[in-house]
């Protein structure tokens, strides 16, 4: 080959896992010992010095590093902290007057290297999601713990014989779908770490995964936060569950504040009472409701639904809120709800919060899953009325920009609608604008505005 082109020299395979580091050794010619070496990403000689991802003039950065052996004429290069990202081709290559000299070196990509990372909670059940090439149907196959598969300890095997070491592990095998799972039916703290599932004992690459998995404590606590309407301050509350319709039903109201595992305090002055259940087990799955105890039918302004590792939240609103904005938010401060909304109706799901709404029985419902102890606390439902929904059966709202104020009138007025309300201008940056007015609603049948002036 001329002097004048690039030479290949040969193609190199190379393969690693995700999360692990690969060297990369390159050889040269005695004549090149005192040149430039380096290395890039590609398969293109004319430009890869240009491109070059470390250099001999350069030795290290924070993922790359380059080493020199100039008695054996070998450099080397590594490569940590790999991710899918790093899969592809490289060329290694020698600074000289005229031509390159290069070889072509391949990082290979593939499903088995991939590191997966779950996170479980103390005490409640994970399940473990191990492929394996086709032709292994019939092959034993495995799950072990440690930091390197050439170190680990056996947690389970398709074969029990060799070794079922923890009767908490099970193994399922679903040979159409060329995988099988592992289920933990409860975890402890010293289950995290590094696992390792496979079907071939020699560890060929290709055939195993790696799973790192972490955990975190369960929620011992729980809080309700329940608002209730302006004149309820006086009354009693408590909290119940399944359909409260017998003394036996509640478990604890303001009369006795506190009652074995159950708390609670009322916050008159926010109108917003608390109730909390310690010391959580699996046998508090189940439905909640805040109650306000009155003459006639009892007042619910809030319903609870425990599972497991997760909490359902029912909010119930009014019929002229159907088509509203709905929220949840921590904490007991309406006026900053809002803006700390952890989820709203617009934007329905994340990775811990969903909310779906029930506009038939107008409810709707927020459910938190993955509960640790870091989400208890009070939180607070909320629905909006904007400018963009101008009018409905009982609110309706007009605008004058001229004079920066926009005006909110309720009609056909009953004692229900007392209470606290928020005026507000919600803006692309920073913190909403809110007023707040006091509503108190006697005999005669009225009607109420309320002003809210924006700022410019």
């Amino acid at each position: 080959t001329s002097n004048n082109n690039p030479l290949i020299r040969l193609l190199c395979l190379i393969q690693s896992y995700e999360g692990g580091s690969v060297s990369i050794s390159c050889p040269y010619e005695s004549q090149d010992q005192n040149k430039m070496k380096y290395i890039c990403r590609g398969n293109q000689p004319s430009s890869c010095l240009q491109q070059a991802l470390i250099t001999s003039n350069n030795r290290q950065n924070t993922q790359f590093s380059l080493t020199d052996d100039k008695v054996s004429r070998k450099f080397t290069v590594t490569i940590t902290s790999l991710t899918q990202k790093d899969s592809g081709s490289y060329l290694c290559g020698v600074k000289r007057n005229t031509g390159l000299d290069s070889l072509l070196f391949h990082i290979n990509r593939n499903w088995c290297c991939v590191s997966n990372k779950l996170s479980g909670t103390v005490g409640r059940p994970l399940t473990m999601q191990c492929p394996y090439p086709p032709q292994h149907g019939t092959n034993r196959k495995f799950l072990c713990k440690g930091d390197h598969h050439r170190n680990c300890t056996d947690m389970v095997t398709s074969q029990n014989s060799s070794g079922h070491t923890d009767v908490r592990f099970t193994l399922l095998d679903d040979v159409s779908s060329s995988s099988f799972s592992v289920t933990i039916t409860e975890l402890k703290a010293g289950d995290a770490g590094t696992y390792w599932c496979g079907s071939d004992s020699q560890w060929t690459f290709g055939n195993y995964t790696k799973i790192q998995l972490s955990l975190g404590k369960r929620a011992t606590q729980l809080q309700f936060s329940c608002s209730y309407d302006k004149g309820y301050e006086s009354y009693e509350k408590y909290l119940c569950r399944y359909k409260c319709s017998r003394n036996d039903d509640v478990l604890i109201t303001t009369t006795q504040t506190h009652n074995n595992r159950y708390s609670i305090s009322d916050d008159t002055n926010k109108r917003v009472f608390t109730a909390t259940i310690s010391n959580l087990n699996q046998n508090d799955a189940g439905k909640y409701w805040c109650g306000v105890t009155r003459s006639g039918y009892d007042y619910y302004p809030s319903e609870v639904e425990l599972k497991g590792g997760s909490v359902s939240i029912s909010c119930p609103y009014e019929s002229q809120d159907q088509n509203n904005m709905k929220y949840i938010c921590r904490g007991n401060q309406p006026s900053s709800c809002l803006q700390q909304a952890l989820i709203t109706s617009n934007n329905r799901q994340n990775t811990q919060f969903s909310l779906t709404d029930d506009k038939e029985s107008r409810k709707f419902t927020v459910t938190i899953t993955s509960l640790t102890q870091k989400d208890s606390g009070s939180y607070l439902c909320g629905a909006l009325i904007t400018s963009n929904n101008t009018q409905n059966t009982q609110f309706s709202l007009t605008e004058d920009k001229v004079s920066r104020k926009f005006t909110v009138t309720i009609t056909s007025l009953t004692q229900k609608d007392s209470g606290s309300y928020l005026c507000g201008v919600q803006r692309n940056t920073g913190l909403d604008v809110f007023s707040a007015v006091d509503l108190e609603v006697k005999g005669e049948r009225s009607q109420f505005k309320a002003d809210k002036r924006t700022k410019r």
